[in-house]
């Protein structure tokens, strides 16, 4: 069945089981978890930005090297969005 609903609402009649709000909220649990992937539509996944068909083409950006730079790139950032 379903993953359940999640337990930070104060409503019950509000709950919405993770999978569900990815019909209408493709940021959903199902973006962070794989094991939801089985529980939607072929529709519905490929709306997620983190489908098997995407994750193909999907990188990971180099965190360390981010890190280390964060100073120049906000410098370029502010650069490029002034001029």
């Amino acid at each position: 069945g379903p993953i359940g609903p999640p337990s930070h609402s104060r409503n019950p009649s509000q709950r919405v089981a993770p999978c569900a709000s990815a019909t209408w909220l493709p940021l959903s649990p199902a973006l962070t978890n794989p094991k939801a992937f089985p529980f939607l539509s072929k529709p519905e996944m490929v709306k997620m930005p983190t489908s098997p068909e995407h994750m193909k083409e999907a990188f990971e950006p180099d965190t360390a090297w981010l890190s280390d730079n964060l100073e120049k790139i906000k410098e370029r950032w502010a650069e490029w969005v002034a001029a």
